[in-house]
């Protein structure tokens, strides 16, 4: 089991998924989804694999507190990142 990034909601809704239809299309519920989104809950690595090839996103996107979900959450934001890896 894995905590959502609050990114999932975010790229969720960029893209014009309906709650109800994305939680289908990855196999949960919609009231699971919502609590998954809200951080209540935590979601299965299967359920957040399925939302990640769905949003068309790496699956380490919507994991909370890695590397890359701060990464593109910084994206979303417009802010500018540090490139990772080592210095040149």
């Amino acid at each position: 089991m894995a905590t959502a990034s609050p990114l999932l909601r975010r790229i969720r809704q960029r893209t014009g998924e309906k709650p109800g239809a994305f939680a289908r299309s990855i196999r949960v519920t919609p009231c699971h989804l919502s609590n998954v989104e809200a951080q209540r809950r935590p979601v299965s690595h299967e359920a957040l694999a399925r939302a990640a090839a769905r949003l068309n996103v790496p699956v380490e996107v919507l994991i909370d507190g890695t590397p890359e979900a701060k990464e593109y959450a910084a994206w979303l934001d417009g802010t500018p990142v540090a490139p990772s890896g080592p210095a040149a």
